[in-house]
């Protein structure tokens, strides 16, 4: 699936977030976005319930 012009908004995008990802001890990580909460941590990451 393709929208937009990746390239385009990128180099003209305000902010850029980069992070890393912790999985527990597992290979592999779904990310279903229609059915996930993100809720800001104290320690300054997220916490992702999917």
């Amino acid at each position: 699936m393709k929208r937009g012009d990746l390239a385009a908004a990128m180099a003209t995008a305000s902010h850029i977030l980069e992070a890393e990802q912790a999985v527990g001890g597992q290979e592999h990580f779904y990310l279903e976005g229609q059915v996930s909460l993100a809720m800001p941590a104290e320690d300054g990451g997220m916490l992702v319930y999917t």
